[in-house]
């Protein structure tokens, strides 16, 4: 008997907390179960978005490809600004959208329209995170203002490599610059240091530095240089 009330004593005490916290408990399990299926849902989204980017750069980089060491017809230029900007517009916060504008940028250049080159590099500049990303577009910047005109902003942009691995390539770009205002003693110096710390990997690009310095060679360098 006292084992059947104790039964009947807790069914009447789950009785009592359910009526209490029931709800309560369907609520967790509810937002628990909506909050794996939300993130479940989000996730499949950013990989078909991600698919979607990379399906879409490709065909970019299909037709900036398919013309190496020639320019694009006019119909390929067409092309590749409407690819581009699409993945800009789709893909905004992605690092194919970036491409795609530094992409654009270049075709830009060569077009001469250093304007619409500009705004693609300064669009990719305000979304890149990486560091070193930064780094490169800022350089890229730095050199259409140098067509320009703009000496002393180019300069500015390039007074200082954020990242020791751009110090090189930061220098040579104030040497084009240095060497553009006739600055030949400046524009010497910002040669040599490019080459002083060329990287390893970038040795390829030393007979070209070299050329570049050995223009503005003097009687004073050459005795600074021994």
């Amino acid at each position: 008997m006292s084992a059947h009330l104790t039964e009947e004593e807790q069914i009447e005490a789950f009785k009592r907390w359910w009526k209490d916290n029931g709800a309560n408990t369907v609520a967790v399990i509810v937002i628990a179960v909506a909050g794996y299926f939300g993130w479940q849902g989000w996730t499949a989204n950013k990989q078909a978005q991600r698919e979607g980017a990379s399906a879409m750069f490709q065909q970019l980089s299909d037709i900036a490809a398919s013309n190496t060491g020639s320019d694009l017809s006019e119909q390929q230029l067409i092309e590749v600004a409407k690819l581009g900007e699409q993945i800009k517009e789709q893909y905004k916060s992605s690092q194919y959208a970036i491409n795609a504008a530094l992409i654009l940028a270049k075709y830009a250049v060569q077009e001469d329209n250093l304007d619409e080159a500009r705004k693609q590099l300064a669009w990719a500049e305000r979304r890149a995170e990486e560091p070193a990303v930064k780094a490169v577009i800022n350089q890229r910047i730095a050199r259409v203002a140098l067509a320009q005109g703009n000496h002393d902003e180019a300069l500015g942009l390039v007074a200082t490599a954020p990242l020791e691995q751009f110090t090189s390539a930061y220098a040579e770009v104030r040497g084009d610059v240095l060497a553009a205002k006739g600055d030949k003693q400046k524009a010497y110096e910002a040669y040599q240091q490019a080459l002083t710390t060329l990287p390893n990997e970038q040795s390829n690009r030393r007979q070209l530095l070299e050329m570049k310095r050995d223009q503005y060679v003097t009687e004073q360098n050459l005795v600074e240089a021994n």
